[in-house]
């Protein structure tokens, strides 16, 4: 009996061992060494893609300011101050956003919420309760989330028209149709009608369809081609209510997901709808980033190939969530650069910015307490300061000053010996003049 207890735990002893080795050799991939951090090609300061990137951006998303101060009797004024300061930039850094935080929740927070909204971003996704199953539930939420945001000048987008999950984006009864296409037809476009209807004039922009690829709740229901052809009949419906909306197809098929059956998948989606002269406006790429970061090279190269069918690209749902803050402050910094360089993207919208109301907490720009994360002032830093131009000149002996600036609307004040004279100017990408006669006396 002795015996067998001690050879019983001899044998233990063993196999612990065994477990904590390979336990050892999994965490620290078969070798004696730490574990590996997280990290991707390109990271590097000196990283040949770099000075790629801000050739581009000094190409694409700058213009040349030409200014010219003269005295009440149309001399020029040489050595006059010009003081140039941006208030709006043209490229639109946008965010998702709840309609219950801005219309339906009190307190602190949710006042600190609507503060940021509205000082941080001019255009605004409504994240979740434009969807049909909230939106059918109750959408005066929705309503009157569109109202707040076009009080304090934000350009509306509305996250989907249709989202064809069984699960988390269609309301029962259209589930329970699935087997009756006339049904499911009519179910759909009323659905189009009444929100568009509603909506009408306060959302600029529609995510149409969402998530085509992996959803195929249309084509099992019609058929193949009739799926398909539903599709294309609510892009035009929507474009008959109103002739203005810019309208988008949207999915994850982008820089972030590895999948090539996915990426494929969307890629014949868009040809599709272009193939059948949709009214699309837009290509959406959601950009949820975790554990995978692909290089910088890469994400150009991605967004070349969507680009390529001619449409402007969206980075519809831009998130980074990694626990590593310092890579994923540098990657935020990073792919963001990649897209404002990038001639196709034409707006960036992070999918959420608060930890305490963020689908990824962890992904979120500020702390459930407001205090900044790294990820959030690397945001910061390119919206605020980088990618906006505030400048103090001096005028020449004729008068003139210049610079090249980020896109944009400006003030720009002349001021000299006591006198001075402001003016608001639009800056486009040909670039503009601006003249300031400074008053008599």
């Amino acid at each position: 009996m002795m015996f067998k207890t001690v050879a019983w735990l001899a044998c233990s002893i063993v196999f612990l061992a065994v477990i904590a080795f390979t336990t050892t050799v999994e965490v620290r991939g078969g070798e004696n060494r730490p574990p590996a951090v997280l990290t991707y090609p390109g990271r590097e300061a000196t990283a040949p893609w770099r000075k790629a990137a801000a050739q581009r951006i000094d190409k694409l998303r700058k213009g040349d300011l030409n200014i010219r101060v003269l005295n009440a009797d149309g001399t020029p004024t040489e050595g006059a101050a010009v003081e140039v300061r941006m208030t709006r930039q043209a490229f639109p850094f946008a965010t998702a956003v709840s309609s219950s935080m801005l219309v339906r929740r009190k307190g602190p927070d949710a006042d600190r919420y609507r503060d940021m909204v509205d000082k941080l971003f001019t255009h605004v996704t409504i994240e979740y309760e434009t969807c049909q199953i909230p939106w059918e539930s109750n959408h005066q939420v929705a309503l009157d989330a569109i109202k707040w945001l076009r009080e304090h000048g934000k350009y509306v987008h509305g996250c989907h028209i249709l989202w064809p999950h069984i699960s988390d984006g269609l309301p029962e009864r259209l589930v329970a149709a699935k087997t009756k296409p006339d049904e499911v037809r009519r179910l759909v476009m009323a659905h189009v009608d009444e929100k568009l209807n509603a909506c009408k004039g306060q959302v600029r922009e529609w995510n149409a369809l969402n998530e085509l690829h992996t959803n195929r709740f249309f084509q099992e229901s019609l058929g193949d081609e009739e799926g398909k052809r539903l599709v294309v009949e609510t892009f035009r419906r929507a474009k008959q209510i109103d002739p203005s909306l810019r309208l988008a197809v949207n999915d994850f098929g982008d820089m972030a997901n590895p999948s090539r059956e996915h990426i494929d998948g969307y890629l014949a989606w868009i040809r599709y709808l272009k193939e059948q002269r949709t009214a699309m406006d837009v290509v959406g790429l959601q950009c949820h980033f975790s554990q995978i970061l692909r290089a910088p090279d890469d994400c150009m190269a991605m967004l070349d190939r969507f680009a390529a069918f001619g449409y402007p690209l969206h980075a519809s749902e831009l998130d980074i969530n990694l626990s590593d803050e310092a890579v994923q402050a540098d990657y935020q910094r990073d792919i963001m650069t990649v897209l404002y360089s990038h001639p196709a993207v034409e707006k960036i919208t992070l999918w959420g910015f608060w930890e305490g109301r963020h689908w990824l907490p962890e992904a979120a720009l500020w702390r459930t307490d407001w205090t900044i994360k790294p990820n959030g002032l690397a945001w910061m830093d390119l919206v605020f300061r980088q990618w906006r131009t505030n400048a103090a000149l001096k005028t020449d002996h004729d008068g003139a000053t210049a610079l090249r600036a980020f896109l944009g609307d400006y003030e720009v004040t002349a001021t000299y010996e006591g006198k001075s004279i402001s003016r608001k100017v639009s800056l486009p990408s040909g670039g503009t003049t601006v003249e300031l006669k400074l008053p008599a006396g």
